[in-house]
């Protein structure tokens, strides 16, 4: 979906883990995951407008579904 893009998206998301303090993470993701990925198997053809609708409905309910602030239980 992302193309080239990815490598940096990743790269974003690792320094604002760092940002952040979640430094033993972010080392984890750097180290074992990385930020790259590797190409797809059939680079020829392009992605049909279902599955751009899918990865559009799938962004918009990580948004609606993500908290920026941790959930605590009182008790």
């Amino acid at each position: 979906m992302l193309g080239d893009k990815q490598r940096h998206i990743g790269w974003i998301a690792v320094i604002a883990l760092l940002f952040t303090g979640w430094f033993a993470f972010a080392l984890i993701v750097a180290l074992l995951f990385g930020v790259n990925h590797p190409p797809p198997l059939n680079d020829i053809s392009k992605v049909d407008t279902k599955r751009k609708i899918l990865f559009i409905v799938a962004m918009i309910i990580l948004i609606l579904c993500f908290s920026p602030y941790p959930v605590y239980i009182s008790g």
